[in-house]
């Protein structure tokens, strides 16, 4: 079986991270590859042992040159040891190590871009490609094409693909439910997210309105899911909305490895962008989208082609506004019918079964590595 080598910066929770899990379990299973990756560690690697993927720790998210050194002299000895035939890299730092190596072994080297990076003369100096792009949405697809040096045909679209039978329609969630004290019959929304600076814009709005929604909506409670830089800002805050509400109305919960899907599964409606959210269409959930590049609210068939656009990144709108976020919300909960939701949820899994599942990003990614051997041995 042909080894591959995949990269990736770190291996940690997260969303580009979950893609690259699900990709390379994924291969695994198929048969056709043998993955080996490598990145600088993290929460999911134990997820790679159970499956015998081995995995490397190797330092490659460090922009300072002199790190170079090291992590050259460990990838070649990887290279050599594995019998490495193809390397697919997931991050720009990654790719430019590859590039200073690869043209003594011939090994073709493809890079996916899972979102836009910033852009000047030492970035774009920086950015080797290798000899095949994949993007994750159309508009990366058009950002690579308008800002660096690679050819149409050189670039293919593969989506993010979700566990669909993981993240299924009969999740069991009364572990989650009694861990947090939340009620059975509450009303739910649930939010997951990196909170950094970049990512946490749709969850500070949802703190600032949840006093004025409490007044509309019966019952009403906010599940928070990740971690990041501004987690202690945003826990002191809803602390502020909890105390005055005299209940724990708003939950923090922080990172979670393993069980994300229960608490997707706890969502009476979610709230956020992204693999998240398709994570949750796959539950059935009713989606609104919302995030720090813009707002598109409900999804439903209208929506597909803009949402798939963006990898559901709301990368085209513009951003979400408080007035608009808080209508939406009261919609749903007190002036939806029953029917209306579940043909909204039942919708939203057969979009993610038909273009996001985890056999299909599987099967394009597998044609593309054929494709670049058989290219390779010419």
């Amino acid at each position: 079986m042909k080894k591959v080598l995949v990269a990736t910066n770190s291996f940690g929770i997260g969303g580009l991270e979950t893609n690259v899990l699900e990709l390379v379990t994924g291969i695994k299973k198929s048969g056709k590859y043998d993955p080996v990756v490598i990145s600088s560690g993290g929460d999911f690697v134990s997820f790679l042992e159970q499956d015998n993927i081995k995995h490397y720790n190797v330092h490659l998210n460090d922009k300072n040159p002199l790190f170079y050194i090291g992590t050259l002299y460990k990838i070649n000895k990887i290279i050599k040891e594995e019998k490495i035939e193809l390397i697919h890299s997931h991050a720009r730092i990654p790719s430019f190590v590859f590039t200073l190596m690869l043209k003594k072994y011939c090994i073709p080297l493809i890079t996916t871009v899972h979102y836009p990076y910033k852009i000047n003369f030492i970035y774009k100096f920086m950015s080797k490609w290798g000899d095949k792009v994949i993007t994750v949405s159309k508009d990366l697809a058009d950002y690579v094409l308008d800002n660096y040096y690679v050819r149409n045909k050189d670039v293919s679209i593969v989506v993010n693909g979700i566990d669909t039978d993981k993240f299924g329609i009969n999740v069991s969630n009364k572990d989650i439910l009694l861990k947090h004290n939340i009620s059975e019959d509450s009303n739910r929304i649930v939010h997951i997210s990196r909170l950094d600076k970049c990512t946490c814009k749709t969850i500070d709005l949802l703190i600032d309105l949840f006093y004025e929604l409490d007044n509309k909506i019966d019952n009403l409670v906010l599940i928070i899911v990740g971690d990041g830089t501004e987690y202690r800002r945003l826990l002191k805050k809803a602390q502020l909305v909890n105390d005055k509400l005299g209940r724990e109305a708003i939950k923090f919960i922080g990172k979670v490895c393993g069980d994300v899907h229960k608490y997707t599964s706890l969502a009476t409606l979610f709230i956020g962008v992204s693999r998240s959210a398709l994570e949750a269409m796959s539950e059935k959930k009713c989606v609104i989208l919302s995030g720090d590049f813009g707002y598109l609210g409900f999804f439903n068939k209208d929506k597909l082609e803009k949402a798939v656009k963006t990898n559901f990144c709301c990368r085209t709108e513009s951003g979400v506004r408080k007035n608009i976020l808080k209508k939406d919300i009261i919609n749903y909960f007190n002036h939806m019918t029953k029917e209306e939701k579940e043909k909204m949820g039942k919708y939203n899994r057969s979009v993610v079964l038909k273009y996001f599942s985890k056999g299909k990003m599987v099967k394009d990614v597998c044609d593309i590595y054929d494709d670049m051997l058989d290219i390779n041995k010419k």
